[in-house]
C-alpha cells in the first residue's frame, strides 16, 4: 500500500529512530534522527522508499509525493 504525500510527513512514536528518504535511484536524500515530522514539499513528485530504523528492526514504506 502506497501512502501519498503532499508537504508534510508526520511520523509519531516514542522510539528512538534513524528516517531516510531515498529516492527511486537510491540516493539519500533526507537523513534525520528521532524527527516527527519531514517537510517534502521542495522535493519532485514521484515515489521515494522511506525508511525508518529502530534498535533491532527496518520498516520500508514507498510513499508517493504528490
Amino acid at each position: 500500500m502506497l501512502t501519498h504525500i503532499t508537504d508534510m510527513l508526520k511520523i509519531s512514536t516514542r522510539l528512538d529512530i534513524k528516517v531516510k528518504v531515498v529516492n527511486m535511484k537510491g540516493k539519500i536524500i533526507f537523513d534525520n534522527n528521532n524527527i516527527d515530522e519531514i517537510d517534502l514539499s521542495n522535493y519532485a513528485t514521484g515515489i521515494y522508499n522511506l525508511i525508518i530504523e529502530t534498535n533491532d528492526k527496518q520498516y520500508i514504506k514507498k510513499i508517493i509525493k504528490q
